[in-house]
C-alpha cells in the first residue's frame, strides 16, 4: 500500500506539474519592429524636442510620415520628460521611443519595483540609430580638448564602466519575451509537494502499522494472562 501510494502520486505530481508548464500561453512581445507599431492599436510616446519628433514631424512620406501625423493629431503623445513616457506605457497601451540604455534602464527598474516581475519588454530591432555629441561654437578652442578626453573616456572603458554601475549586468526581461514558448527545465524544487504528500503518507502509514503492533501484543498478552 506504500509503494502503490508513493506510484500514486508521483505520477500524478508530474502529470500535474507538466500540464501546468504546457497551459503556459507563448509570451511573445507585443510588436517587434517600428513597422508594426501603425497596425499593433497602440500608441506611441515621443520625448518632445528630441530627433525621433524631428524624424516624424519632418517626414515627408513612408512610415515616418504616418507616426508624424499621428503624433501632430495628439500632441499629448509629445512629453517633456523620460518619466512622464515610461509611465504612460506602465499605465496605459503606449509604447514609449527612446535610446536603448534609457529604456533598459527604465525596464531594470520597474523590474525592481515590481518586485522582480517583468511588466515592460523592448522591441526586438532597432531605427533611426544616431551619434550624440556635445554642441561647440565653431572654431571653439575646447573643441580639440573635448575630442580627446571623449576619446580617452571611451579607450579607457569609463563610459562602459558607468553604463554597467547604472545598468545590471543581467538582462532580467529580455530573454522571458522571446520569440517562442518560454520553456525551462522541470527541477526538484517543482514537485517538492509530491515528497510532502508522500512523506505524510508514509508517516501515518507507519504509525498506524505500530500502533496495530502494540493493540494486537497487547492484547496477546492480556489473553495468554
Amino acid at each position: 500500500m506504500v509503494w502503490f501510494l508513493c506510484a500514486l502520486v508521483f505520477i500524478h505530481a508530474y502529470i500535474g506539474t507538466l500540464v501546468s508548464f504546457l497551459s503556459v500561453p507563448n509570451i511573445k512581445p507585443i510588436i517587434r519592429s517600428l513597422e508594426e507599431l501603425p497596425s499593433s492599436g497602440l500608441g506611441w510616446i515621443v520625448w518632445r524636442g528630441s530627433d525621433l519628433e524631428s524624424l516624424f514631424m519632418e517626414a515627408k512620406d513612408g512610415l515616418n510620415l504616418i507616426i508624424g501625423d499621428k503624433l501632430r493629431n495628439n500632441p499629448e503623445w509629445l512629453v517633456d520628460s523620460f518619466v512622464d513616457g515610461e509611465q504612460a506605457v506602465v499605465d496605459g497601451d503606449f509604447v514609449y521611443m527612446n535610446n536603448q540604455a534609457r529604456i533598459r534602464y527604465a525596464i531594470e527598474q520597474n523590474f525592481i519595483q515590481s518586485g522582480k516581475q517583468c511588466h515592460l519588454s523592448m522591441a526586438k530591432e532597432t531605427f533611426d540609430k544616431v551619434n550624440q555629441a556635445f554642441a561647440l561654437p565653431k572654431g571653439s578652442p575646447v573643441g580639440s580638448l573635448f575630442n580627446r578626453k571623449m576619446l580617452m573616456m571611451m579607450e579607457t572603458g569609463l563610459m562602459e564602466h558607468w553604463r554597467m554601475k547604472h545598468l545590471s549586468r543581467n538582462d532580467h526581461c529580455s530573454a522571458s519575451f522571446s520569440y517562442g514558448t518560454v520553456l525551462r527545465k522541470l527541477t526538484l524544487e517543482d514537485v517538492k509537494s509530491a515528497f510532502l504528500i508522500w512523506f505524510v503518507g508514509l508517516s501515518i502509514a507507519f504509525a498506524v502499522f505500530v500502533a496495530e503492533n502494540v493493540v494486537f501484543f497487547a492484547g496477546r498478552k492480556f489473553r495468554n494472562s
